[in-house]
């Protein structure tokens, strides 16, 4: 898990009882570019068409494309009934979205152990999976806010290159300083050795992370922000990938 971007809310007024959406693409007269241009979509030219898929940026995948699908679908199967134990493996896991869709899913009346464990590759990933999760395991610990509020800042940290002061508060304050013993803590170890450190929260729930000491001290590092990355640089970043005008016709296909 590494870097931990992220983009502003689309409807930053959500709270309001009547909130406006100015994007085009909501209104039901909306087209896209291809076809009012009366051209062929970019995604539809040969070389394109012929791959099955169109690398584009960096090719670090931090949000997955498709919507998120509880595998476990526990009350469907097995039925709220079962009582084993469940241990599920999400290997290239990519973002958090399948695991969030399976917690949220899983019946109120569940009792037994339930284990999840997520591996990916990508550092990038990794390390906005495990904020991701620490911020969530601390937060009613330390900032009890109402499930609204909390859902708004994990939607930050998820996606946005700008987050809330208060957000920004927490990750340093409290998230930082249980990465920051780990590192501590092994200090003497090799750089590529993998290492682990288990984390027991008051809800009863444990969180296990394994990285090697390198990664643990980048990971670290994540939680200060860079002194060359200016607001406006952050926003060009995430302009040129999200909005890059040569990925426009793949963006509305």
């Amino acid at each position: 898990m590494a870097k931990v971007p992220a983009i502003p809310l689309i409807c930053a007024n959500w709270g309001h009882d009547t909130p406006t959406y100015n994007n085009k693409a909501s209104k039901a007269s909306w087209r896209p570019a291809w076809e009012l241009e009366d051209r062929e979509p970019a995604w539809n030219k040969p070389e394109a068409a012929r791959n099955l898929y169109n690398t584009f940026g960096e090719e670090t995948y931090l949000w997955g494309n498709p919507p998120a699908i509880d595998v476990l679908q526990l009350q469907q199967k097995e039925g709220v009934q079962y009582g084993k134990d469940i241990a599920l493996l999400f290997s290239a896991s990519g973002d958090l979205r399948n695991v969030d869709k399976i917690i949220v899913d899983l019946p109120t009346n569940v009792s037994q152990r339930v284990e999840v464990t997520i591996i990916d590759r990508e550092f990038a990933v990794v390390a906005l999976n495990a904020t991701w999760l620490l911020l969530a395991l601390t937060w009613q610990e330390t900032a009890p806010a109402s499930n609204l509020k909390a859902a708004e800042s994990f939607i930050h940290l998820w996606y946005s290159a700008f987050i809330p002061a208060e957000l920004y508060a927490q990750l340093h304050d409290n998230i930082k300083p249980l990465v920051t013993e780990v590192c501590a803590e092994f200090a003497t170890e090799a750089f590529s050795v993998a290492l682990e450190k288990t984390w027991n929260f008051q809800s009863g729930r444990t969180l296990r992370l394994v990285l090697t000491k390198e990664q643990w001290l980048k990971l670290k590092a994540l939680f200060d922000t860079p002194e060359t990355l200016s607001f406006e640089r952050a926003s060009s970043l995430r302009t040129a990938v999200t909005l890059a005008p040569g990925r426009a016709d793949f963006r509305d296909r």
